[in-house]
């Protein structure tokens, strides 16, 4: 999904809002503690320059953190470029500085270009490559993508940088081919770690989605494998799990004591034809059958209830979002944890985090933040008190940004 309209200036600021309540947990036990509030530490934000945006994250059992990242390059210090032809088959932005931008090869080494002042055509948002970058001086190549695959070493804020010609990539047009991956315009709405291996939760088109899917690989992303048998989760059924975001809990979900993968469920991943506050939904399913499309059920209720039929969902309690957000079990604080970062279009754009004792709710909203934009938290690193949250566009670059969320508990 593209950067959010740039129509917010300056940095965050702390805002503080309301409580939320308590009950039982699948993460490990309910607690008394309540969030009254919350503040972002933005004039420490990180900027580790690798150009993309959405950024949703999982923390793996090779102690790696690996984020999807979409229409970017995911590397830093080099030209994106896009090889071959662009068509109309071919949604989206394409970016190529070296293509149909105002880049040069003159004086410098074979195989490197200067990207020049003027940004390729349809590129819009990306004009901020020249914002960190010398765009007088010469860079490699790096291959522009749809939808890819970063894994970082490291514990916010702080990540190794990788060597190699293509850095911290592990996969370009993820979870298919690049003609699927250029055709359909596909982008990652949530991925997630259980044991060796990791999931992803797909979406196609951006924006106003179509279809949901899943994919999953056992070679730390390396290879993808479509789940087999078809997904439930598109128009025909009208499903509103087309934008599925897996709930984290901690490293290869090893703080979930209950055996089930939990998953909040969305119509879109921004609903650009007709902007609207989205209901979020919850799936449950076995979590060595995360792949299986038929063993997944769906909220029906209090209780909680639960549905082998979709059409039975109903929303959870307490949440809403007009973009594709994250979500997260927090063991210290043993809070689950909704992070979306456009949560109200008035004002420039608003977005929130809402925590809850449970996946189903009830969800109480802990604080608010200037946002419109789409960011993730990040189930590696986090504090007593704190988490890391992902943020591309907007008020920041557009690239891979890291910001603190501190809360304030009673």
């Amino acid at each position: 999904m593209k950067a959010l309209l740039r129509i917010c200036s300056g940095l965050l600021v702390a805002i503080v809002v309301v409580a939320c309540g308590g009950g039982g947990s699948s993460g490990g036990g309910s607690t008394s503690l309540q969030l009254t509030g919350l503040s972002l530490d933005t004039a420490n934000a990180t900027d580790l320059h690798y150009m993309g945006d959405l950024w949703p994250s999982t923390w793996a059992s090779d102690d790696k953190l690996y984020m999807a990242f979409g229409d970017g390059t995911g590397m830093k210090n080099c030209v994106p470029n896009y090889p071959g032809n662009v068509s109309a088959s071919e949604p989206g932005v394409v970016v190529s500085w070296a293509v149909n931008g105002s880049a040069t090869q003159g004086s410098c080494p074979a195989g490197q270009w200067k990207p020049g002042l003027t940004v390729p055509t349809g590129a819009g948002f990306y004009n901020d490559f020249c914002d960190h970058n010398d765009c007088s001086q010469c860079y490699d190549l790096c291959r522009f993508t749809p939808n890819g695959l970063v894994a970082l070493s490291g514990t916010p804020p702080t990540f190794q940088d990788c060597t190699g010609t293509d850095q911290c990539v592990v996969y370009r047009d993820l979870p298919v081919d690049p003609v699927e991956a250029g055709s359909t315009w596909v982008k990652t709405s949530s991925i997630i770690a259980i044991g060796n291996r990791l999931i992803v939760a797909a979406h196609y088109p951006a924006g106003t989605v179509t279809d949901g899917y899943l994919s999953y690989s056992d070679d730390s992303g390396v290879t993808w494998t479509k789940a087999t048998g078809s997904s439930p989760w598109n128009d025909s059924n009208a499903s509103h799990f087309k934008v599925m975001v897996f709930i984290q809990m901690g490293q290869a979900y090893g703080e979930n004591s209950d055996g089930y993968l939990y998953a909040l469920g969305m119509d879109h991943e921004l609903n650009q034809s007709s902007l609207t506050r989205m209901d979020l939904y919850l799936a449950r399913v076995p979590k060595n059958m995360a792949t299986d499309y038929t063993a997944y059920e769906y909220y029906s209720g209090s209780g909680p209830a639960w549905s082998g039929n979709q059409g039975d969902a109903v929303p959870v309690p307490g949440l809403s979002t007009y973009a594709q957000s994250s979500a997260m079990y927090h063991s210290k604080l043993k809070k689950y944890l909704f992070f979306s970062g456009l949560t109200d279009i008035s004002a420039g754009g608003e977005g929130a985090v809402f925590a809850a004792d449970d996946p189903w709710g009830p969800w109480s909203q802990v604080g608010t933040f200037p946002g419109n934009f789409i960011g993730s938290v990040i189930p590696k690193g986090i504090g007593d008190n704190t988490v890391y949250f992902t943020a591309a566009g907007s008020t920041f670059p557009y690239t891979l940004n890291l910001i603190k969320i501190t809360f304030q508990t009673s």
